[in-house]
């Protein structure tokens, strides 16, 4: 175990945020298929005009939500359960903005 994770394990608050239900320290992993498609998306979207932008844009919001709802769901800890409720809420809020 080294030093970090140590800390995380002695802190309440911090094992609360980043230990698993299995008792792993998880602070970040690599990002699953919704949010490769959204990054994609991102970036035809930035590069295209008119209607195709359009779509794009939609399709990547799209994905933000789908992997919102999953970390949401199914987080491995509370931090990715935290920040899909909060990129939820942006992607809703934006959807409404524009």
């Amino acid at each position: 175990m080294n030093q970090l994770e140590s800390k995380i394990r002695d802190n309440g608050f911090l094992g609360k945020l980043f230990l698993t239900a299995d008792d792993k320290v998880v602070i970040g992993q690599s990002p699953n298929a919704p949010l490769y498609a959204a990054f994609a998306l991102y970036i035809l979207a930035l590069v295209t005009q008119g209607q195709m932008h359009t779509s794009f844009t939609f399709g990547y919001r799209i994905c933000l939500i789908v992997w919102s709802v999953a970390e949401l769901g199914w987080g491995v800890n509370l931090f990715r359960r935290i920040l899909g409720m909060i990129v939820l809420i942006l992607e809703i809020s934006g959807i409404f903005i524009h």
